[in-house]
């Protein structure tokens, strides 16, 4: 009953502000086309600094057949804007960039765990900003993955639309196709690069690691492609409900590609944490790394094209994590929610922030109350 009435008033509270704009993304199924066949939502990019990565997660992702990009912005430097609208002038619309800001809070409560809500909120709303997305390429794009900047994407064929196109004619009912997820070790050299004509990718680099040696929760867990309009409730690794399929009252499936050479995602891991204690690793000396090879030189062709007359002046800087390179026990949860941590940061430059998204609307709402202040009675009033 509480539940319900505390709804109301939020609807109330909706109804009475402006018009909220609508788009329809439902599909049309004997007309419908795709605009785009293979998009990419990325997390939210918080207090972020090495411009590098943004151009490998691009120029990985273009080289294997992504037309479409959802681009979730929190805070970052200035030369990380550069890089950002380089590809926005590149890509043009097929670039989306949507700015995700902390919740709204009180200067006075802001970094308090018991009155900031941002101190309680993981990766800044991380599972809220995938369905935000998912939403958005309905009808709009066919398959899409749900990233991070440190994942990367691999198909044998260097061409993921393609793979998923013909895995979706094997499977009609799928929703989501489910792929490994590698821990990997990419050494990330940043000290001669001032500039983004100055990156080389250094893919061979990369080692991945033998399965034995990944932490259980690791190893089980997975990454998605997934078909938006079919899907309802999941989060980075895990669905938990899907949409019905056509008039039948059973879900649309998740289609499971567990050791498949030819789609999977490598976790490349950039830095040494305290905060994980590392053992001693072997390595999967049996990776295939020529297929890496092959489309280190695909993305540096494509990047060399594409950064073609466009001056860059240096970007140099400090291009470590936000909160250093280490993590201890002191700024571990930084990592989780940033709330509060911004008097850590050593990157030592100020921060572009997103201007605030979100409109509280719980103070506006009139909640109700079970009980009334009594009336006092005096014989002398």
């Amino acid at each position: 009953m509480a539940n319900s009435q505390l709804a109301f008033n939020a609807l109330t509270c909706l109804k009475r502000g402006p018009n909220l704009p609508k788009t329809d993304v439902r599909l049309h199924p004997t007309s419908h086309r795709y605009p785009h066949t293979l998009g990419v939502c990325l997390q939210p990019i918080f207090f972020f600094t090495d411009w590098t990565v943004i151009l490998q997660f691009f120029e990985s992702w273009i080289a294997q057949g992504a037309t479409k990009f959802y681009f979730y912005l929190h805070s970052y430097t200035w030369q990380t804007k550069r890089v950002l609208d380089f590809y926005k002038d590149s890509l043009g619309d097929n670039l989306e960039f949507i700015d995700w800001s902390d919740l709204p809070v009180h200067a006075r409560d802001k970094g308090s765990y018991d009155r900031d809500p941002n101190s309680r909120v993981f990766r800044h709303a991380a599972t809220a900003f995938m369905h935000d997305c998912m939403l958005r390429a309905r009808s709009h794009v066919k398959f899409v993955a749900n990233t991070d900047l440190d994942d990367l994407a691999v198909s044998s064929s260097l061409n993921i639309s393609d793979f998923l196109e013909n895995a979706s004619v094997r499977h009609s009912d799928a929703a989501q196709f489910k792929v490994d997820w590698i821990l990997s070790h990419q050494p990330q050299n940043w000290d001669p690069i001032k500039n983004p004509k100055d990156v080389n990718f250094v893919l061979q680099s990369v080692r991945v690691l033998k399965i034995a040696n990944i932490r259980y929760d690791y190893r089980v867990s997975k990454k998605m492609f997934h078909r938006p309009e079919r899907v309802t409730n999941f989060d980075m690794h895990s669905v938990y409900r899907n949409e019905l399929a056509g008039n039948r009252n059973q879900q649309y499936t998740t289609v499971e590609m567990f050791d498949n050479p030819d789609l999977y995602f490598l976790h490349l891991r950039r830095f040494e944490r305290h905060l994980l204690n590392p053992l001693p690793v072997e390595f999967n000396n049996n990776f295939n790394g020529s297929l890496l090879m092959k489309l280190n030189t695909r993305m540096l062709d494509q990047l060399a094209k594409r950064i073609d007359r466009t001056e860059f002046a240096d970007l140099e800087q400090c291009r470590r994590e936000a909160f250093g390179s280490i993590l201890d026990d002191q700024n571990q949860m930084c990592q989780q929610s940033s709330s509060g941590c911004e008097g850590m940061l050593t990157a030592g430059v100020p921060f572009i922030k997103a201007p605030q998204t979100w409109i509280n609307i719980a103070h506006k709402a009139l909640f109700n109350t079970y009980v009334e202040k009594t009336e006092k009675f005096s014989l002398f009033s």
